[in-house]
C-alpha cells in the first residue's frame, strides 16, 4: 500500500480540520525590515550566517530554529502579518481564565496544563481577501502544541483564524502544553507555503532548545520487528531510523467500543463481524530535522498472522490522541482506533511512515489478543 509523506499528511489533516474557516492566504513576502528598539520588527532575515548553502543559511538565521528563536516581544512582521505577542498566564491562572469564560471547558489532561496567549495581529494584505493563520507553541518537551488541539473555547476576546486583508484583530488563544514545560517558544508557520521554514519567538527569557547529536547518533537501530513472523513482543520497543514505537495498552471488543462512543455519541459502532481495537501508543522521534517529524494513526494499520491487513476506521478517537509533530529526541503517547474481525487472535500492529521502508515495523499486541 503506497504511504504519502508525512509532511503531505500532515498539511491535509491540519487544513481539513479548520476548512470550515479558512479562507486562501496571500503570496508572503520577503521584504526585511528590523528596528533595534523596543518592539523590535523582526522578519526571516534578521542575522545571517556565513555558510554557502542556501537551506543552511536559513536555519542560522535569528528566528528560524528553536536555538536561537526571536527575543520576547519581538513584534513579528512575516509576509502579509504583523504579530505582536502582548500577554501570557499559565497554569492555575489560565484555568481560571478558561473556566470563568464557559463552564463547559474541561480541567486539562493529567501531566498538562493550560498556557493563554494574547496577540495582536493586523493582516498587511491591500485586498479585502480573507486571509487564515494558525499557531502553535513549543518548548523544552520537543513537541509542537497547536491551538486548535487544545478543545478549549478561549478567554474573550477571542483572536479569529481568519481576518481579512486591512484588519487588525486582538485576543486570546489557548494551548495545552505539558506541566512544568520550560523554554517556551511560540511558532508561526505559513500552512499553504509549507516548505518554508518555521518562525520562532521566545515567550520564556532565554529561551533555547537544541538538538543532542551525540545522543540521537549513540541509539542504536535494529531489525526488531521487520517481519511479520517475528514481531516486536508486546511492551517492548521498536528502533526504525527515526523512530521507536512501543505499545503501552490494548482495549478490544465492548471495552473499546465504549471509551469510543462515550469520546463522541456520533461514532460508528463497527460492522458486523468487526470490533474495534484501541491501541495506545509512544512514539519517540530519533530523526535529526531540527523541525521535527509528524506523526499519527495513519501510518498504521493491523495485520492478522495470516497477513490480511485492516485499515482504520475514520472515528473520532478518544484522548489523547496520537496526532503531533515531534522534535529531535521528543517522545507523545496517545490512542489510535484500528478494526479487526471479531475475536481475531495474536493481531499485531504494522507501523509504515514513508515509501523508504526504513521505520516499518512490527509490533504484537500480545500473545491471545
Amino acid at each position: 500500500m503506497e504511504k504519502r509523506p508525512l509532511h503531505f499528511i500532515f498539511i491535509l489533516l491540519i487544513l481539513s480540520s479548520l476548512a470550515c474557516q479558512f479562507g486562501q492566504q496571500a503570496e508572503r513576502n520577503n521584504e526585511t525590515e528590523v528596528n533595534n528598539g523596543k518592539g523590535v520588527v523582526a522578519t526571516a532575515v534578521a542575522e545571517l550566517s556565513s555558510f554557502s548553502d542556501e537551506e543552511t543559511d536559513s536555519e542560522n538565521e535569528v528566528g528560524r530554529s528553536r536555538t536561537s528563536p526571536l527575543p520576547p516581544h519581538t513584534i513579528i512582521q512575516e509576509g502579509q502579518w504583523t504579530i505582536e505577542i502582548l500577554e501570557t498566564n499559565r497554569g492555575e491562572s489560565a484555568w481560571q481564565a478558561v473556566h470563568l469564560v464557559n463552564s463547559n471547558n474541561q480541567l486539562p489532561p493529567e501531566g498538562w496544563e493550560y498556557l493563554n496567549v494574547k496577540l495582536r495581529i493586523h493582516n498587511d494584505e491591500s485586498s479585502d481577501e480573507v486571509s487564515t493563520l494558525t499557531f502553535a507553541v513549543t518548548g523544552d518537551g520537543r513537541v509542537k502544541h497547536y491551538t486548535f488541539n487544545s478543545g478549549t473555547v478561549p478567554p474573550e476576546p477571542q483572536i479569529p483564524s481568519l481576518l481579512p486583508g486591512k484588519i487588525e484583530s486582538e485576543g486570546w488563544e489557548t494551548i495545552l502544553i505539558h506541566e512544568n514545560e520550560n523554554n517556551l517558544m511560540f511558532v508561526f508557520e505559513d500552512l499553504e507555503n509549507y516548505s518554508d521554514l518555521p518562525l520562532y519567538l521566545a515567550l520564556d527569557e532565554g529561551a533555547s532548545v537544541t538538538v543532542d547529536q551525540a545522543m540521537l547518533e549513540n541509539i542504536t537501530r535494529t531489525e526488531f520487528g521487520v517481519t511479520q513472523d517475528q514481531p516486536v513482543p508486546f511492551g517492548q520497543v521498536a528502533t526504525g531510523e527515526d523512530w521507536q514505537i512501543i505499545v503501552l495498552d490494548v482495549l478490544k471488543g465492548d471495552a473499546a467500543w465504549d471509551k469510543i462512543v462515550e469520546e463522541n455519541q456520533f461514532n460508528d459502532p463497527p460492522e458486523s463481524g468487526m470490533e474495534y481495537i484501541m491501541v495506545r501508543l509512544r512514539a519517540r522521534y530519533i530523526g535529526f530535522d531540527e523541525h521535527g517529524d509528524y506523526i499519527s494513526d495513519t501510518p498504521f494499520t493491523i495485520r492478522t498472522n495470516s497477513g490480511t491487513e485492516f485499515e482504520a476506521p475514520s472515528l473520532v478517537d478518544p484522548k489523547p490522541t496520537l496526532a503531533d509533530t515531534v522534535y529531535p529526541g521528543g517522545e507523545v503517547d496517545g490512542w489510535i482506533v484500528l478494526n479487526a474481525p471479531e475475536k481475531t487472535k495474536n493481531l499485531m500492529v504494522f507501523f509504515s511512515p514513508d515509501a523508504s521502508g526504513a521505520n516499518d515495523r512490527y509490533l504484537s499486541l500480545g500473545q491471545g489478543r
